[in-house]
């Protein structure tokens, strides 16, 4: 009976082990898009980040954030993203909504980026966009699990 207790044991601590590197992958990603951020000129690092979403007026004019004047054929696909310095050059940058998404900032969030202006951020990363990751993770795991029993 104890080989058998210490089998279990060692197969918990493996499935345990695999699933803290499966979570872990979203923060190396981030821990990337970081680093080469830094390598760009314009530099931009933000907490309580605030995303205001660019909306074409009738007379066409893009509004909402001082920096969606910037956009004009391509309004509604930016948001202007602002906040409180954290380090870097900037308060204020736009972004398109599928990097947004793509990298889970949301109100509230940290941001940090990198490109060559506040218009064009080329590396763009969040603590969001971990959280998002592994939820995302944990999550599909989840729907597999239960895809799994209920095909039986």
């Amino acid at each position: 009976m104890a080989k058998e207790s210490k089998t279990i044991i060692f197969i918990i601590c493996v499935v345990f082990i695999a699933l803290a590197g499966w979570l872990a992958s979203g923060c190396f990603s981030y821990r990337r898009a970081v680093a080469a951020a830094g390598g760009f000129p314009f530099q931009v690092g933000l907490v309580n980040a605030v995303i205001v979403p660019c909306v074409l007026t009738p007379i066409g004019e893009c509004v909402g954030h001082p920096l969606c004047a910037g956009v004009p054929g391509a309004c509604a696909a930016y948001s202007g993203v602002s906040g409180t310095p954290a380090g870097g050059m900037g308060s204020q940058i736009l972004l398109r909504n599928d990097v947004i998404a793509r990298i889970g900032l949301v109100s509230g969030a940290s941001y940090i980026g990198g490109g060559t202006s506040p218009l064009f951020m080329h590396y763009s990363a969040s603590i969001g966009g971990v959280s998002l990751t592994v939820s995302e993770r944990v999550n599909s795991a989840i729907n597999f699990i239960i895809a799994g029993f209920e095909g039986e």
